[in-house]
């Protein structure tokens, strides 16, 4: 076994790949960065060691095995604890109206003349940074392309209605994928449905 995550210098990271590509590795252990357009068909299991946030995550991870049509396993070692851990993930990457208005703050300070900001603003966790771009673009108070601010007011108004949308949505997806992990169904029918499709009453693939 080799372990690939992006810590790994990057021709190791390489090499394992290759290695695992032509059959003289068996087993790789892997962050979710491993197979993102891997395409091997004879990969027999895929065993998550932690709950993805939704299922669109656990499919695209899941579909990694099996690829030439023989059998193949998916494992789910799943803890409620789980899903107390990808909520943190969607409460990091969502400020309240509090933290958004602190950041805005920060970079009104932190602003040359004529509104540009400092690119270790980007240095800041990318998906917070993303949501507060967002949310000062809604108020019409920066410009995101140019990452360049159009009022340098530090009370003015913001609108935080797309941040709480956007995290209303993830926890949804959230639940959903809580659920197939304790559904007492069938889980090959609840993704499925989940994507719309229409599943046989009893897929017999799945451990239910």
């Amino acid at each position: 076994a080799e372990a690939y995550h992006a810590g790994l210098e990057r021709g190791r990271r390489s090499l394992v790949q290759r290695r695992f590509m032509l059959g003289e590795l068996p087993v790789i252990v892997a962050t979710n960065a491993f197979g993102m357009g891997v395409d091997k068909p004879d990969v027999r299991y895929v065993i998550h060691l932690n709950m993805p946030g939704r299922i669109e995550a656990y499919y695209q991870e899941a579909g990694r095995a099996g690829r030439d049509g023989d059998h193949a396993e998916c494992t789910l070692l799943y803890a409620r604890a789980d899903r107390r851990f990808q909520q943190g993930f969607i409460e990091d990457a969502h400020p309240d109206a509090a933290g958004v208005r602190a950041t805005w703050h920060r970079w009104v300070r932190s602003a040359d003349s004529e509104g540009r900001l400092p690119f270790a603003v980007g240095d800041e966790d990318p998906d917070r940074f993303a949501m507060t771009v967002a949310a000062l673009r809604d108020s019409g108070l920066i410009d995101p392309v140019a990452l360049r601010l159009t009022s340098t007011d530090p009370d003015a108004p913001i609108d935080v209605s797309g941040i709480l949308r956007h995290r209303v949505h993830e926890e949804a997806r959230l639940r959903e994928m809580a659920e197939y992990a304790e559904t007492n169904g069938c889980r090959r029918g609840l993704i499925l449905r989940y994507f719309g499709e229409d599943p046989a009453e009893k897929c017999e693939a799945c451990d239910n």
